[in-house]
């Protein structure tokens, strides 16, 4: 007989499933086999180490736990195929947005609807609307320039600059310790 079959016997012998002749032959071999005897010490310690544990047990609310985490799952994979259609919808809908307009525009078919006086009008408007909002970005942008280049080459703007958050930064931080102060606390509650 081979030493993986004694292993398996030294683990049901352990477990008290040899029989009395199976178990005799084992002690036999045991005598004999220096690696099979060291085996058994091993696996007998080990038993006994988990004999004496005390039994574990799950919690008290174990099963209440999974079957509300059964419920959790069962509902979301109902719901999933649903997600799946609404996401493809969106998906759908961001799609058309994207190309839509261009096409239209490669292909000539806006045209037609430029010749209705409503959509002229629009149009003409919506042309206006963007032309002021980019001269006032422009504006604003070429003012931001200024008013940055002012702040990075002329020494005194840059103080009176620093000076301004300063100040702010000083009188809020009083502010706030004002809050945790109780004569302060006091004293405002009187006034």
């Amino acid at each position: 007989m081979s030493h993986e079959s004694y292993l398996m016997w030294i683990s049901l012998d352990l477990d008290g499933k040899l029989s009395q002749q199976q178990r005799a032959e084992l002690r036999l071999h045991l005598r004999g086999c220096a690696a099979c005897a060291v085996a058994w010490d091993h696996m007998n310690l080990i038993d006994r180490a988990l004999a004496s544990q005390p039994e574990a047990r799950p919690r008290i609310d174990f099963t209440a736990r999974v079957m509300t985490r059964v419920e959790t799952y069962e509902s979301r994979r109902r719901w999933y195929p649903l997600f799946l259609v609404i996401l493809s919808g969106i998906l759908l809908a961001a799609l058309v947005s994207v190309i839509l307009p261009p096409a239209i525009v490669l292909l000539g078919l806006y045209k037609p609807f430029l010749d209705l006086p409503v959509v002229s009008t629009i149009v003409d408007y919506a042309s206006q609307f963007a032309a002021i909002v980019g001269a006032l970005g422009d504006l604003a942008w070429r003012d931001l320039g200024r008013w940055l280049t002012r702040l990075t080459t002329d020494p005194v703007t840059l103080g009176v600059v620093i000076t301004a958050l300063s100040t702010a930064a000083i009188w809020i931080g009083m502010r706030e310790a004002m809050k945790y102060m109780p004569e302060a606390e006091a004293a405002r509650q009187a006034a």
